[in-house]
C-alpha cells in the first residue's frame, strides 16, 4: 500500500483544507486575544538550517509562544489554531526567586503560520515588524531556491533577530 504524502498546492480550488475548516470557526477576538498572546509571550524567528559544509539548506520560520499557565495553550488548542503544532514541550525555567516553575511551549510550523498570521497581523501591537517580515519570508519560501531569495531569507533572519532584541516603547505602539 503506498501513501501519498500531503501536498496541498494540487488541492481543488473549491475543496478546504483541514486547516481552512478549522480556522473558519475561530472568531476575529479569538484571533485578537491570539495577537495579544503572541505580543506578550512569542517570538518570531527563522531557523538557517545549514549542511555540514556550512552552505545554507534551508529555512525554518516559527512563532514560539512560552508560558507557565498551561491553560493558555489548552485555550489556543481548543480553538483549532494549533491544529497541528511544530512541537510541545515542558523545560524547566528559573523565576526571580531561585524556585522552577514548569514552562510549555508552542512552535507553529510554516504550514500553520500561512494560515494565521495573516488574521492576525493587524491585531500585533508589539510585533507586527516582525510579523510582516515573517509574512516575506513566508512568501519567499514559496519560490524556486536561488541564491537571491536565500541571501534576502538571512537578511530576514537578521531583521527579526534584532527586532526581537530591541526595548521598544509604549509610544511606539501604533
Amino acid at each position: 500500500m503506498s501513501v501519498e504524502k500531503y501536498d496541498d498546492r494540487h488541492m481543488d480550488e473549491d475543496r478546504l483544507t483541514i486547516e481552512q475548516f478549522l480556522f473558519s470557526k475561530v472568531t476575529k477576538g479569538q484571533f485578537g486575544w491570539l495577537a495579544g498572546i503572541i505580543d506578550g509571550d512569542g517570538n518570531f524567528y527563522i531557523m538557517i538550517i545549514r549542511k555540514s559544509d556550512d552552505t545554507i539548506a534551508g529555512f525554518l520560520p516559527t512563532i514560539r509562544i512560552t508560558n507557565t499557565n498551561p491553560l493558555i495553550f489548552r485555550k489556543v488548542r481548543s480553538m483549532g489554531i494549533l491544529a497541528k503544532p511544530f512541537a510541545i514541550k515542558r523545560r524547566m525555567k528559573k523565576d526571580g526567586s531561585g524556585l522552577h516553575k514548569q514552562a510549555y511551549d508552542v512552535r507553529f510550523c510554516p504550514r500553520d503560520l500561512r494560515f494565521v498570521l495573516p488574521k492576525i497581523i493587524e491585531e500585533l501591537m508589539a510585533k507586527k515588524a516582525q510579523g510582516r517580515l515573517m509574512l516575506e519570508a513566508l512568501d519567499l519560501l514559496k519560490t524556486p531556491k536561488s541564491e537571491g531569495r536565500d541571501k534576502r531569507l538571512v537578511e530576514i533572519h537578521e531583521e527579526i533577530k534584532a527586532l526581537n532584541q530591541k526595548n521598544w516603547p509604549l509610544e511606539n505602539w501604533t
